[in-house]
């Protein structure tokens, strides 16, 4: 085996705009909000772009070779992980994400905690990073009566912080911010609120899984 490298895979998004073209030269045209760099979730599955397995999809060459790619202790249809870089040049949607259980039990795919690493933040852009001073009972009323902005907790992020987002926490990236998720192999997204742009909600849904009580993890790096 050698390093495999991976053709990216872009992703048009109503928040999306040309900020990708900071990290990305070949960009296609559209207003990109995503660029999946690897992943072997079946709504984008990566290809490797180098070397003799050069077109091949991961995902396949997996089945061919898992030992020497992810060993013996993983099964081959449950690669664990998808890296993508975000780039908001809007508000991306109030949401969250259900846990392993909820998801294998209801929607037949992985849960999803993440980890943000922040690249860019432009216009004082800001995140949203779990809930203050509301009980689980009193979610829904908030959600459904325009009240839950009032129980955000809105972050200032800074280049190079970290932020864990785990299952169950309520979470949004705000305009003007760039960063690099790692998340589980996972496409599942429930949104309480889009910014009146249309899209479907799913309340019910995110109401089942929202932990109150979670805080979002904040790592600062070192200086060296």
């Amino acid at each position: 085996m050698y390093p495999l490298k991976f053709f990216p895979i872009y992703f048009n998004k109503i928040w999306g705009g040309r900020d990708i073209e900071s990290i990305k030269r070949d960009a296609p045209e559209g207003n990109i909000g995503e660029s999946w760099e690897l992943s072997c979730h079946p709504n984008g599955e990566s290809i490797i772009s180098n070397g003799k397995y050069k077109g091949i999809k991961l995902k396949e060459l997996i089945k061919e070779n898992k030992k020497n790619i992810i060993g013996k202790d993983i099964s081959e249809d449950k690669f664990p992980i998808l890296i993508k870089f975000i780039t908001a040049n809007d508000n991306l949607s109030i949401q969250v994400h259900p846990d392993d259980v909820y998801a294998e039990n209801f929607e037949n795919d992985n849960g999803k905690s993440e980890a943000w690493y922040i690249l860019k933040v432009k216009n004082d852009g800001k995140i949203i990073t779990g809930l203050n001073d509301v009980e689980k009972h009193d979610i829904k009323e908030k959600i459904v009566n325009g009240k839950l902005e009032n129980h955000l907790n809105y972050t200032q992020p800074k280049e190079n912080e970290f932020y864990y987002i785990e299952a169950g926490l309520i979470h949004g990236i705000g305009k003007g911010i760039t960063l690099l998720e790692i998340q589980e192999s996972s496409d599942l997204t429930y949104r309480v609120y889009d910014y009146n742009r249309g899209r479907e909600l799913h309340i019910n849904k995110a109401t089942k899984v929202i932990n109150e009580k979670l805080k979002c993890e904040k790592i600062i790096p070192k200086k060296k």
